[in-house]
């Protein structure tokens, strides 16, 4: 095998990637600590972890290496040339290969981008958890480090420009706050939030909520809840945000004529209720809503057989309301459960 042609440093493996000896099984993972030699004949000095033929430091071939990242692995990209910038951090979503070279999917948390890059360009970070655990508080050119003063900053400012934080009854966590602040960015409100049970989807939402009141964007708003979440939700968000003057459809008043609609502007209604007929004719001749919030919105679903449809009550209350509304934010703990066709009616 004739022995590859090095004609540029971008070629080669990044301080700090993470890289396998490809001769070996199984998967075995070192660490770039330096390059050294002419770019005719480079040298990578490797750091092997656990390798059954060596210990510690290492000269290896270029070729004789190859990607040693995996998935969920926090990364940084190293810009291939001087000068340019890095796009940040992110963490490995996925691996391949592209003809004789591999391949990193990197979804990067700042941009929100979802990027394929060369192994090379990228090396380990270590995450905020780990850190945590192990006690790595990182020097003051830290990019970790970095990244959290960015989100101290992001946090101080949009505290400063919407005056809601100071008013909170809650203790709103870094990944609430970023989440918030990205939605508010974003210039709509066309989103899903699909943060696992027990991480605040109704802190957020509150949050958010508040934001858009400071602003005086958004006036009329329509919350559609499973029913026994109705008065939760009413309490939560007069409790911790000051939000009091949401009304409960079929509690704290009812409807008998489409006009009586436009009389309410905030408004917490149980799904299952605004699913029938009648009361779904009258909301939908009731006027437009600036936002339509739905809880649980894996309730909405509608399967695929073969060229049929087949949608339940409260996905075509959905599909009506959105009709009606200039935005749709969804949230939901399981936005897939592994059924493709009722995943993507549900992105629909």
């Amino acid at each position: 095998m004739a022995k590859p042609k090095w004609t540029s440093w971008s070629e080669l493996p990044a301080q700090g990637t993470w890289v396998r000896d490809q001769a070996i099984e199984p998967f075995t993972v070192g660490v770039v600590r330096a390059i050294r030699g002419s770019i005719e004949d480079p040298i990578i000095e490797v750091d092997w972890r656990k390798h059954p033929q060596k210990r510690g430091l290492a000269s290896e071939r270029p070729e004789a290496l190859g990607c040693g990242f995996m998935i969920g692995t926090e990364v940084e990209h190293v810009p291939p040339h001087p000068g340019r910038p890095s796009l940040g951090l992110g963490e490995v979503a996925a691996l391949r290969r592209l003809g004789a070279g591999e391949q990193v999917l990197v979804d990067f948390w700042e941009s929100g981008q979802r990027l394929w890059l060369p192994y090379q360009h990228l090396r380990m970070v270590h995450g905020i958890e780990q850190r945590f655990r192990q006690g790595l508080l990182g020097g003051s050119g830290d990019a970790e480090n970095l990244r959290l003063r960015c989100l101290a900053h992001a946090l101080e400012l949009w505290n400063e420009n919407t005056g809601a934080l100071s008013h909170f009854d809650i203790d709103p966590l870094p990944h609430q706050i970023h989440l918030v602040h990205r939605i508010l960015r974003s210039g709509h409100l066309n989103w899903m939030i699909a943060d696992d049970v027990g991480l605040g989807k109704t802190i957020e939402v509150g949050m958010l909520l508040a934001a858009l009141r400071q602003r005086g964007q958004f006036r009329r708003i329509l919350l559609v809840t499973p029913a026994g979440l109705t008065v939760q939700w009413q309490e939560e968000l007069a409790q911790k945000f000051q939000l009091d003057d949401f009304r409960i459809y079929g509690r704290d008043f009812e409807v008998n004529e489409p006009r009586h609609w436009k009389l309410y502007d905030r408004v917490i209604a149980s799904v299952d209720r605004l699913k029938q007929k009648e009361r779904l004719e009258q909301l939908l001749q009731g006027g437009r809503w600036d936002l339509v919030v739905f809880d649980e919105a894996h309730r909405l679903s509608r399967r695929q057989y073969g060229l049929q449809l087949d949608a339940s009550q409260r996905y075509g209350l959905a599909a009506a309301l959105r009709k009606h509304a200039d935005n749709i934010l969804l949230l939901t703990a399981t936005p897939h459960q592994g059924l493709h066709d009722k995943f993507t009616a549900l992105l629909e």
